[in-house]
């Protein structure tokens, strides 16, 4: 690119503020959509859909909607049908692979509710778990009084909730225990904690599960072609 190319001083400006590299995976992603083309009832209901997520109730709405966006009707229609088309792109390109990817992937996938108590010290965490496993109080009414974190507004009770959305150290944990088994007193970096399990479920391969394998395996992909890209192809 020449120095006096107009496109060279986009480049710097998207390089400055770090947005570079999200710039050259939007446009590869771009790039592999260009040809997947909606039929009329696959429009109206993305046009439905984003309506609905974005709580936007007439086309009236829809219109002050654009304005605050800085969106015309082209860039709102992007990014209306984008999901679909992203979803249409990954059945074609990576359907076949899905099940195997679920299996390598099977565990962070499960779902588990279960009740967490966290303290300071460990002689605190001993104690409480000395009350609970000899009934002197529930688990509740201690999470509820003594527990550090956001699970004290719920009785300690988090969940249900995937496994890949839980602290890795935790995930572990969770994993030794079986149903209705509390934890021994364990550390997580400053604090001490208890866990009990009130149950656990093994994932099983559905729409929601696919369509996050989908997304990571794109994501590889985009990320794969970005990192030996030649900003040519995509700024000339």
């Amino acid at each position: 690119m020449k120095m006096n190319n107009p496109k060279l001083f986009f480049i710097e400006d998207l390089a400055k503020y770090g947005l570079l590299n999200q710039f050259i995976k939007t446009k590869l992603l771009e790039k592999r959509l260009k040809n997947i083309i909606l039929t009329e009832e696959e429009s109206l209901k993305a046009k439905l859909d984003y309506r609905k997520i974005n709580k936007i109730e007439s086309e009236e709405d829809l219109n002050v909607y654009m304005g605050k966006k800085l969106y015309t009707e082209n860039s709102l229609k992007y990014n209306i049908e984008l999901p679909v088309k992203i979803y249409k792109y990954c059945q074609d390109k990576f359907k076949n692979k899905v099940y195997s990817e679920y299996l390598k992937r099977k565990s962070i996938f499960d779902i588990a509710t279960y009740s967490l108590l966290r303290v300071e010290k460990e002689i605190e965490a001993k104690e409480f778990f000395l009350q609970i496993s000899e009934c002197e109080k529930t688990f509740a009414e201690i999470a509820s009084k003594y527990s550090l974190g956001h699970e004290k507004n719920s009785q300690g009770i988090l969940g249900p909730v995937q496994m890949n959305r839980i602290h890795p150290l935790l995930q572990e944990k969770i994993k030794e225990y079986k149903n209705g088994e509390l934890s021994m007193p364990f550390r997580i970096e400053n604090n001490w904690f208890l866990i009990r399990i009130e149950n656990f479920q093994e994932s099983k391969l559905n729409e929601q599960i696919e369509k996050e394998i989908f997304m990571q395996l794109l994501e590889e992909s985009i990320l794969k072609e970005a990192s030996n890209v030649d900003l040519k192809t995509i700024f000339i």
